[in-house]
This record gives structure tokens, sequence and C-alpha cells, in this order.
């Protein structure tokens, strides 16, 4: 899950940019096709639901947690509040945890640009955030729960607008 976003070659894609340099544990939901770097044993894929207790399955150490993990229900407030919650909250306070117990250097959290207050033209990093879904109110929460484990581990959140790219689908900008 820590590198699934639904398009299964933007995942290969991320998969061969990091496998190139580490060796990678990626938690994945249904196991993904082998690619780029799983040939090579730079990869291990551990499946898990990210329900209660899922870092249970993690075993190895890690220096660096990547958390690129969102809900699919995403876009299906009221329907999918409690996978929203589920994996946006719960499951990465779960994440946190592990990092902190399992002395991580470095947590890098994937928030949302619809963290942001809405406006006109671009927006400045220090723009005034609030949560105008249930989706964005969730990925607000994970921003201020990393926060709190800035004396355990370096947390470095990054907003994302509306990524696009080869193979993207059903986002603004194909």
């Amino acid at each position: 899950e820590a590198v699934r976003g639904g398009d299964e070659r933007n995942y290969a894609r991320v998969l061969e940019r990091l496998t190139g340099h580490h060796p990678v544990v990626a938690v994945v939901r249904p196991p993904p096709e082998r690619g780029p770097g799983a040939d090579a044993g730079n990869v291990r894929f551990v499946e898990a639901d990210l329900g209660p207790g899922w870092a249970d399955v993690l075993t190895d150490d890690a220096d660096v947690v990547i958390w690129l993990a969102q809900s699919r229900r995403y876009r299906e407030f009221p329907a999918g509040a409690a996978d929203m919650f589920r994996v946006n909250e719960a499951a990465f306070f779960e994440a946190l945890e592990w990092g902190r117990e399992h002395g991580v250097r470095r947590f890098v959290y994937a928030s949302t640009g619809s963290v942001y207050l809405a406006a006109e033209g671009p927006i400045p990093e220090g723009f005034p955030t609030g949560a105008s879904s249930f989706y964005a109110a969730t990925k607000l929460n994970g921003e201020m729960l990393a926060r709190q484990y800035a004396g355990c581990f370096e947390v470095v959140i990054g907003r994302v607008f509306s990524v696009y790219g080869p193979g993207q689908s059903g986002m603004a900008v194909a």
C-alpha cells in the first residue's frame, strides 16, 4: 500500500526508482503484478489489508518509511467514510508507531493539496488549511499525527496536487 495508488504502471515506476538504490519492502493489498525491481530481488512484497494490527506483518527494520497509501474510497462520502478513516488515519497511526518502535530515521507522508482552503490562483505553502471534504480531513489529521512524532524521527510531509503523467487516469489531468 505504501506505493500503490491504483494504476499499476505508476506503481511499477515508483518501485523501479526505489529499487535501483535500496532494498524495498512494499506493503500491498492484493499482490501487484511483478514489476521492475521485483525480478532483481530488491523488492519484498508483504500483503496486508491495512486493518487493525496490519503492521504486525512487518518483520524487516527500515531506515525510511514512505507512506503513499490512501483509501480507495476517497471520493465516496459518506459510504466510504469508514474506509477513509481506517486507512488514512488508523492504519497510518500504526505505521507511525511501527516507525517509532523500530528506530526509523525518516518518515515521508504523502498528504494532499486538498487540505488547503479554497483559493484563486497559486497557493503558497503557508496558506491556511481546512478540510472541505472528509478525505481532506483524514489527510490533514494524518499531518497533525505525523508532526507529533518529530521527536522520534524526521517527518517529511508532501501535499500532492493533481498528480498526472504517463498512464494516469481518473484525475484532473490524464
